[in-house]
C-alpha cells in the first residue's frame, strides 16, 4: 500500500506525521511532499492510525569511534536522552535505511518471521565463513590501499576459493573414511552375532582359555636330567672332601718342614718334659692360649697360607686347623707333641705316622 501527502492545514512547521497500518509504521516531516510505502496491504475495514508529532527539543553531537554512549540534553527543561552507537560489520540494506522505526507493539508473527530470516542468514554466512572473510578483506584493503582494489579483491577471492576447495576435499575424505570404519564395525558386529548364535564363538573362547599341554619328556632326556642332578650333588661332596684333604695335607707339610713346630716351640718358654700328669689340664689350657695368640698375631695364619698356597680358602683352613688342634688337645695328641718338642726327630716321625 502507498500513502502520499497531499496537503496540510494548521500543522506547525517541523511537525512529523506518523502513519501505522497493521504492524508497520512509517513517518515523515509534513513540510515536504512525501510518499510512504507499506509492504502489506490494508484490508477493507482495517484501522489506519495517523499521529502528528511535534518536536520538543534537539541537540547536535560529534561521533567518536572510541565513545559508545552519548548523553544529550534536548531542551532547557531537563529533557535528556542517552544513546549507544557502534559500527556494525554488515552494512544496512537500502530497505532498512528507508524503513521507519516500528511501534513498540508489533505482530508476533512478523517478529518471529524476521527472527527466522536473521537466523538463516547468519547461519549461511557462518557456514561459508563469509562474514569474517569480508571483514578481514576490508581491513586489509584499507590498510594496504592497493592501486587496483578490484584486482586485489579478485586475488583474495581466488585464495579463499582455493582454501575452501581444499577444506571441502579434506572433509569429503574424512566422511568417506568414517563411512568405511562404520561399515567395518557393522560387519564385525554381524559376524560376532552369527558366531554367537551358531556356537562357534563359545567354542573358540573355550579353546583359548585351555592351558597348552607340554609334550612328555623323553626317557633319554629324563635320564640326562637325573644324572646331571646326581653329578652336581657328587661334585659338592667331592669339593668338601678335597678341602678337608687339603687342610690335612697342609698341616702335615707344616709339621714336616718345621713351621708348625717353630710356631708352637716359640710360644713355649719352658721345656715340655718337665710337665707331669698332674699338669695335663694346665698344659691344655696353655696350648689353647698359645693357639689363640698365634691366631691373633697372624703367625698361625701365615704358616697355614704358606703351607697350603691357596689364599681363597684361608678362612676355611683356619677353621679346620682350629678344629684339628682342639681335637688333638682333647685326645692328648697335642700334649704329646708339646712334651716332645725337644725330643729327637725319630719321635716326631712316629707322631706323624
Amino acid at each position: 500500500m502507498e500513502v502520499t501527502l497531499s496537503d496540510t492545514i494548521g500543522l506547525p512547521q517541523g511537525t512529523l506525521l506518523s502513519i501505522r497500518v497493521g504492524s508497520t509504521r512509517r513517518q515523515a516531516v509534513v513540510d515536504s511532499k512525501f510518499k510512504l510505502v507499506f509492504p502489506k496491504g490494508c484490508k477493507h475495514g482495517e484501522d489506519v492510525k495517523v499521529d502528528a508529532l511535534q518536536q520538543i527539543g534537539s541537540n547536535m553531537m560529534k561521533y567518536n569511534e572510541s565513545v559508545g554512549r552519548y548523553d544529550l540534553d534536548l531542551d532547557d527543561f531537563g529533557s535528556k536522552v542517552s544513546l549507544h552507537m557502534r559500527e556494525v560489520i554488515q552494512p544496512a540494506t537500502e530497505q532498512e535505511v528507508s524503513a521507519a522505526p516500528e511501534a513498540a507493539k508489533v505482530d508476533d508473527s512478523s517478529v518471529s518471521h524476521r527472527h527466522r530470516v536473521a537466523v538463516y542468514a547468519r547461519k549461511y554466512l557462518d557456514e561459508h565463513k563469509l562474514l569474517t572473510w569480508a571483514h578481514k578483506l576490508f581491513q586489509d584493503l584499507i590498510h594496504d590501499q592497493p592501486a587496483d582494489p578490484w584486482g586485489y579483491i579478485d586475488k583474495r577471492s581466488a585464495e579463499a576459493r582455493g582454501e575452501a576447495e581444499l577444506a571441502a576435499k579434506a572433509e569429503a575424505e574424512r566422511k568417506l573414511a568414517q563411512a568405511d570404519m562404520e561399515d567395518i564395525r557393522q560387519r564385525t558386529a554381524t559376524q560376532l552375532q552369527q558366531a554367537a548364535e551358531d556356537g562357534s564363538l563359545e567354542n573358540a573362547l573355550s579353546h583359548s582359555q585351555e592351558a597348552p599341554e607340554l609334550p612328555p619328556m623323553s626317557k633319554e632326556l629324563e635320564e640326562i636330567t637325573d644324572s646331571q642332578e646326581v653329578a652336581h650333588m657328587k661334585t659338592e661332596e667331592e669339593d668338601l672332601d678335597n678341602l678337608r684333604l687339603k687342610t690335612q695335607a697342609a698341616l702335615f707339610r707344616a709339621a714336616e718342614d718345621g713351621s708348625l713346630q717353630e710356631v708352637l716351640g716359640s710360644k713355649a718358654s719352658q721345656p715340655a718334659a718337665a710337665a707331669t700328669a698332674k699338669d695335663v689340664d694346665v698344659l691344655r689350657l696353655h696350648a689353647a692360649q698359645m693357639l689363640l695368640s698365634a691366631a691373633e698375631d697372624g703367625s698361625l695364619e701365615k704358616a697355614l697360607i704358606d703351607a697350603s698356597k691357596d689364599t681363597k680358602d684361608v678362612d676355611l683352613l683356619r677353621q679346620e686347623a682350629a678344629a684339628t688342634l682342639l681335637r688333638a688337645a682333647e685326645d692328648g695328641t697335642l700334649e704329646s707333641v708339646l712334651s716332645k718338642n725337644q725330643a729327637p726327630k725319630d719321635d716326631l716321625e712316629s707322631l706323624r705316622q
